[in-house]
Formats: C-alpha cells, sequence, structure tokens
C-alpha cells in the first residue's frame, strides 16, 4: 500500500469541468476526493491525509473537502462523505472523543471522523479506552443524529455505527488499528 501520508504535495489535478466547479480531483483518488479551492487551508493537509486514510480503507467511499466559513459563529463541516456532512476532530486524548461528537454535531454533521493521528501518533492505541468512550455517546447513534464515526489511527481507518453499538463489536473493531509491524504500540488492557 502507498504511504498516503508522505504524498500531500501536488496533491490536486484540474476538473473535467474546471469552469463549472470549485472542486479539484487529487491526484491519487481522482474522483473520488474532492477539494474546493477554497477549503480550509490552515487544516488542508491534515483533511487531505485523513481522507486518504478514509478512501483506503473504504473504496466505495467518496469525499469532498468542502469551502471553509463560518456560519453564526460554528466552523462548517469540514467534509462531505458519501453525502453526508462530517467533520474531523483531532483530538489529545480518548476524552476528546466526547467533545468530538458534540462539536460535529451542533455543526450539523451525521458523520464524526476521530482523527488519533494529527495528536496521539506517538500514543499507545488503548482499544477497550476508545471504544467506551464512543459507547458512551450511544444516545447519538440511537437518536440518528449521528450515522457513522470513523477513527483513524497510523494509515488505517475503521467504522463504527449504530449496530456496532448494539452487538458489543466496537473494542474489537477498533483493535483493526493496529500497526501491522508494532505489536507493543497497542495497550490491550486499556
Amino acid at each position: 500500500m502507498e504511504n498516503v501520508i508522505s504524498h500531500v504535495c501536488h496533491m490536486t489535478a484540474p476538473n473535467a469541468d474546471e469552469e463549472e466547479t470549485d472542486y479539484a480531483q487529487d491526484l491519487n483518488y481522482r474522483e473520488r476526493l474532492l477539494i474546493h479551492r477554497n477549503a480550509d487551508k490552515r487544516e488542508e493537509r491534515q483533511n487531505v491525509i485523513a481522507a486518504r486514510i478514509i478512501l483506503e480503507s473504504f473504496p466505495e467511499t467518496k469525499i469532498k473537502i468542502r469551502e471553509h466559513h463560518l456560519e453564526e459563529g460554528v466552523k462548517n463541516p469540514e467534509y462531505e462523505i458519501n453525502g453526508m456532512l462530517a467533520d474531523r476532530k483531532g483530538i489529545e486524548s480518548e476524552r476528546g472523543i466526547k467533545w468530538g461528537f458534540i462539536s460535529a454535531i451542533k455543526q450539523g454533521c451525521q458523520i464524526v471522523v476521530i482523527d488519533l493521528n494529527d495528536r496521539m501518533w506517538s500514543k499507545p492505541l488503548r482499544p477497550n479506552t476508545i471504544a467506551r468512550m464512543i459507547k458512551w455517546r450511544h444516545r447519538d447513534f440511537e437518536l440518528g443524529t449521528i450515522k457513522k464515526c470513523y477513527v483513524l489511527y497510523h494509515e488505517r481507518a475503521v467504522e463504527v455505527n449504530a449496530v456496532h453499538l448494539e452487538t458489543g463489536e466496537v473494542p474489537d473493531i477498533i483493535k483493526k488499528l493496529k500497526p501491522q509491524n508494532t505489536a507493543s504500540e497497542i495497550d490491550a488492557t486499556a
């Protein structure tokens, strides 16, 4: 698998209908990843990296990185994933998952992208703690406010939805994020 993180330079190609759209295609993922010309420049690199990780893990997915602007004091969602609004939350600890959900809901998102790469890259993966924090948001899934949550760690993404919460599969799903070469990166007891 090509390293999705190291190839962010020269990331877009012109769209065939450039005059009709404000989006450009990603060089690697073409029409599966469209980037708005007015996307948030401060977070564009992290947003592209996270989008590529999701696309690598979920080949049928399509993502748009949206135009950046404030709506009534609330930052607009960064992504549209398969037609649903989503926002990337670069959390500093597992406890940030709660605030990531709250913030995404305020933004009108149906999908939350929990990006452990942003500030937790060098920390060990603690699947049970992450699963517990997501399970505490079960009401968001039950009410249909949140349809799914992607969790990203290193170059992998997993998806959690209401069915996974009901069946108790969340810890096993999060364990799939384990880096292939480093068994010591996972603290299975946490």
